[in-house]
């Protein structure tokens, strides 16, 4: 998982919101004319950093071709902490 857009990205990040409605996104409701929720271009950011950024943090190289890092990387940190525990435990 790495960045990637397919078409009309910016080569820089979006600025942060400077505040938040705090609420819960919709479907919409075409009854009462509520449009759906618009993630908008900070939310995609925000997102897609965390998830790189858990990978980078946990020893891996983003690869935007590969959707299974993240789930790798929080697996081989569990392994590395159980094995590890293991080890302290057993005078190694």
């Amino acid at each position: 998982m790495d960045r990637y857009w397919e078409a009309n990205a910016s080569a820089t990040a979006p600025p942060a919101p400077s505040k938040t409605s705090g609420t819960y996104p919709t479907d919409g409701n075409p009854a009462t004319v509520t449009p759906p929720t618009t993630p908008g271009e900070w939310w995609y950011y925000a997102i897609t950093e965390e998830i790189r950024n858990t990978i980078v943090q946990l020893g891996g190289t983003p690869d935007f071709k590969q959707v299974d890092q993240l789930g790798k990387a929080i697996a081989s940190a569990i392994a590395q902490g159980i094995n590890g525990r293991a080890n302290v435990k057993s005078g190694v």
